[in-house]
């Protein structure tokens, strides 16, 4: 599955969810719609559903690497470069997936999946997306909220996903929510990754308690 994530601009309507109707706040404290849930989705019912993944940027981040170290730097495109590609959900070599959907006013306004890696007792997020219309309304930060905390449901001691050097808002946004680079994979999707400024990044967060270099799983 190719996992160049994190946009889309397709949404499902008529879907609601369970629950009574509250007021969420975004991380900044911002009031949103009383109307807005959040929902474990039937894996059986979206697997191989296919999104449209679309997402503009201003720039990229360039790798320099060298014999015995790297460095990042920042450089601008002329003009805002718009890239957009297709993914279906739920492949079948996922372990014990799960799926959740934000759903504001019926609509399904954003979608995250999410597997544990037994091997290594991570927790990935495969897909996380909002789409285009309700971006910026802080409903990013409420489903991620709701990964990471499945994430330390399952105790793991990570919680990983992969994104692009060039998808910039994207960064942005996971390092807000805790995320930090643990790696990256220069020629993943083509030989010309760094030529084109598109190399996949890895990035992760450390449950609560837990050191970058623990490996035992949580005591709770």
């Amino acid at each position: 599955m190719d996992n160049r994530k994190h946009m889309g601009n397709i949404t499902d309507c008529g879907e609601t969810g369970s629950g009574s109707r509250t007021v969420e706040q975004d991380g900044a404290g911002r009031e949103l719609s009383e109307t807005l849930v959040i929902r474990e989705l039937d894996i059986e019912e979206y697997r191989g559903k296919t999104y449209e993944f679309v997402y503009e940027t201003p720039g990229f981040y360039d790798f320099d690497v060298r014999e015995n170290e790297f460095a990042l730097e920042y450089k601008s495109f002329e003009r805002p470069v718009r890239k957009s590609f297709t993914d279906s959900l739920i492949s079948q070599w996922l372990e014990s997936p799960c799926l959740y959907g934000a759903f504001r006013n019926g609509c399904l306004a954003g979608i995250a999946e999410g597997s544990m890696e037994s091997w290594n007792n991570r927790f990935r997020i495969n897909n996380f997306l909002i789409f285009e219309e309700f971006r910026r309304q802080g409903i990013g930060t409420l489903l991620m909220q709701r990964m990471l905390r499945r994430a330390r449901e399952e105790k793991a001691r990570m919680t990983v996903l992969e994104t692009q050097s060039c998808n910039v808002n994207a960064i942005q946004f996971y390092r807000r929510c805790g995320f930090e680079i643990i790696g990256f994979d220069l020629y993943c999707y083509s030989n010309q990754d760094p030529q084109r400024g598109e190399v996949r990044i890895e990035m992760g967060t450390v449950q609560p308690g837990l050191c970058i270099h623990c490996t035992d799983r949580m005591n709770a």
